[in-house]
């Protein structure tokens, strides 16, 4: 190994100190994402400690859903490490925004970066957006990202950098062509010394008296009757920052100048303003941060009431063929190989995660509140049970609960103080507690307490208690039918059943199905699909059918197509089209009207089976859709107990990892396999044996 010098080795050792203590203040700031701190403090290190050494920019790739605070740790990761060369593009206005404005703002930054001397830190934000693939599969042209992906690949490209400054020295060399080709000004070391007044008359508003004590200076060093007026060098000089330090040096260098000379290196002043300007920030490192929403669930499928930590199993297991499976949805195969194998995979909150961000902001108002009012707080725990329960969108991350601890904390805050200053009380102390949709909040003095009480408008929590009314009921019933059809086809118990979501619009049955699709599950699939319809056919009457299924006959439809048509299970292994072409792809153009009476006879089977299995389990059925009526939701421990005590039978219960077994079923195959060669072999040994004899 090559030897490290003493100042080196020292300045390796500090930043690596520096790293590990930043990355203990980022665990204590960032609530649930030790994992991933840890993971982005290791993958950020080797550039960190040896920036030069890398002949490519270091590409980071942070993946997740909305608000799982991906931007804000790396932003906070450099704050700590004082380092102030970021630069932040949001990817979105990157699309939108014209060539001419996204280099101007490229260029703007950059040109801060190098003047300090530093390394520059790209984050480049909502990623998704610069898609350069649509929904429906076509290539967008995306002109404006070709800077990125020049920068994702070798760090090199080319910019033309639109500076303001050159407009106004496009005028000067109009005027001073003018002047000295039709006017016949002649100029002399920088200066006119033939028909002054036809320069004045062109130049006549840069004759106005000179405050600035810096323009007197240049002024001084520069020449009486210069052919260049004194304002306009600083302009010149902007564009030529690499050959002139200074508006002096400039001056100094066109006193040496005739008029000819003077107008030629204007010209090229010109051509080099609009030239490309070459970078290389192969020692920079770059950070694609994006929200890819449909690597973690299907949002129609999903609802916001999902429990927080049935949502994070989900998420736990998703990996990168996951992320990048999504990619190719938004993406070119070459473009998402520039993006490296560096994936950063959020995960979402789960319930634990959510309380300790709750109670860390809380702790945060407190500590505020004793600092400002020295005033001691003390939160009951109903207190951030309510927050929890009103800002807690699993599927939105961190955001509602912050904006709810603002509307339900803080706000109040001011509120007590006020009150306590005009109840003429010193207080020392607050007991602050929830119950029934009013805050009770307890005064402290020394020699007294005093007790007063706020209503609390509550936007979601209200909505989401059960109202038990006949539109609950329905839903009730139309859950209970999903809910005993995938427990009687696919034995597995839905993780949750809700009947009043916080949108107050219908409810939701969580099954967490097995990933992988065969022909058994689908048709199982259309059977719970179409259980919510036939319960409420089964329970209120044909008659009294509602709307609410619409969604469920849509993805029966769908599915039953699809078995027919694109998944070769109907005896042929080809795809034919669907008179969606979304569903099929456009390329697809085999047709066979036949195929929808297959189909239509799919849902009509499953149907039956439907019905069958809800007659069987009326009892199940009504008791579960009666529980659902008045109260909001089901856990999966509160439908197994139904299920014992009104079911046909107790299943054996699946889950989604040991669904189909196929590992056992090849197992036995080839036992069977083993089996039949041994006898063989036996058989063949045997007649040998009888043959000798």
């Amino acid at each position: 190994m090559k030897l490290i010098n003493k100042d080196d080795r020292k300045n390796i050792l500090t930043k690596h100190s520096k790293l590990v203590d930043v990355r203990k203040t980022l665990k204590k700031e960032f609530v649930g994402l030790d994992d991933i701190i840890d993971e982005v403090c290791n993958l950020v290190e080797p550039w960190y400690l040896f920036p030069k050494a890398q002949i490519r920019p270091t590409v980071i790739n942070l993946w997740g859903m909305t608000g799982t605070g991906k931007t804000s740790l790396v932003i906070r990761l450099f704050e700590l490490l004082e380092m102030s060369s970021v630069l932040k593009f949001d990817t979105g206005e990157w699309v939108d925004k014209t060539d001419f404005q996204l280099t101007s703002k490229i260029s703007g930054q950059i040109r801060k970066v190098k003047k300090d001397n530093l390394i520059p830190i790209f984050i480049f934000d909502e990623f998704q957006h610069g898609r350069t693939i649509d929904e429906h599969g076509d290539e967008l042209d995306r002109t404006t990202l070709r800077v990125l992906w020049d920068l994702l690949d070798s760090g090199k490209f080319d910019v033309i950098e639109e500076k303001w400054e050159l407009n106004s020295v496009i005028k000067l060399y109009t005027k001073l062509n003018f002047l000295l080709n039709e006017k016949n000004v002649v100029v002399k070391n920088g200066k006119v010394i033939k028909n002054k007044e036809a320069w004045e008359t062109i130049f006549i508003e840069e004759l106005s008296d000179v405050d600035d004590e810096e323009q007197q200076l240049i002024n001084k060093y520069y020449t009486t009757d210069p052919f260049i007026p004194t304002e306009k060098l600083w302009n010149i000089k902007a564009i030529n920052e690499d050959m002139f330090m200074s508006e002096i040096q400039l001056a100094e260098y066109l006193k040496t100048l005739d008029g000819e000379e003077i107008l030629k290196f204007i010209e090229e002043t010109v051509e080099r303003g609009v030239s490309p300007v070459k970078h290389d920030f192969s020692d920079s490192i770059v950070f694609l941060i994006g929200n890819l929403d449909n690597a973690y669930f299907n949002s129609s499928e999903i609802s916001p009431d999902i429990d927080a930590d049935t949502l994070y199993e989900h998420t736990e297991k998703i990996n990168i063929s996951d992320i990048k499976n999504t990619l190719t949805f938004l993406y070119r195969p070459e473009q998402i190989s520039r993006l490296g194998n560096n994936h950063v995979i959020y995960k979402s909150f789960n319930k634990k995660t959510y309380t300790q961000l709750i109670e860390l902001e809380l702790n945060k108002i407190v500590d505020k509140i004793k600092t400002k009012f020295d005033i001691i707080v003390n939160l009951d725990e109903s207190v951030a049970k309510i927050i929890y329960n009103e800002g807690v969108f699993p599927t939105q991350g961190v955001r509602p609960v912050f904006s709810t601890i603002s509307t339900l904390i803080e706000s109040y805050v001011g509120r007590i103080i006020v009150d306590s200053l005009k109840k003429n009380l010193d207080v020392i102390s607050i007991d602050w507690r929830y119950d029934n949709e009013e805050y009770f909040i307890t005064l402290n003095t020394k020699n007294s307490k005093k007790e007063i009480k706020y209503p609390v408008i509550l936007k979601v929590d209200n909505i989401r208690k059960s109202k038990s009314d006949d539109i609950q009921s329905l839903v009730g019933i139309h859950e209970a039918g999903h809910t005993v059809a995938s427990i009687y086809t696919t034995s597995i118990c839905p993780k949750l059943v809700v009947s009043r979501k916080a949108d107050d619009n219908g409810g939701f049955t969580h099954i967490d199905n097995p990933e992988w699709e065969t022909k058994e599950l689908l048709l199982d699939t259309i059977v719970m699909l179409g259980s919510g319809y036939m319960a409420e056919k089964l329970v209120f009457g044909e008659d009294n059918l509602t709307t609410g299924s619409y969604s469920d006959l849509n993805k029966i439809t769908k599915t039953a197509l699809r078995i027919v048509k694109e998944y070769g299970m109907n005896g042929n292994p080809l795809q034919y089209s669907t008179p969606d072409f979304r569903i099929s792809g456009k390329s697809i153009c085999l047709n066979d009207d036949d195929l929808d009476k297959k189909a239509i006879k799919i849902v009509e089977e499953c149907m039956d089976r439907s019905k069958k299995i809800l007659e069987t389990n009326m009892t199940l059925l009504l008791k579960l859709g009666e529980h659902l009526t008045y109260n909001s939701e089901m856990s999966s421990d509160e439908i197994k107990d139904f299920v014992k005590k009104y079911g046909e039978f107790v299943p054996d219960y699946k889950t989604k990892d040991n669904y189909f077994q196929f590992k056992l079923i090849l197992e036995d195959k080839i036992k069977k396999i083993d089996a039949t060669k041994d006898v063989s072999l036996k058989e063949l040994v045997l007649n040998k044996k009888n043959k000798r004899k």
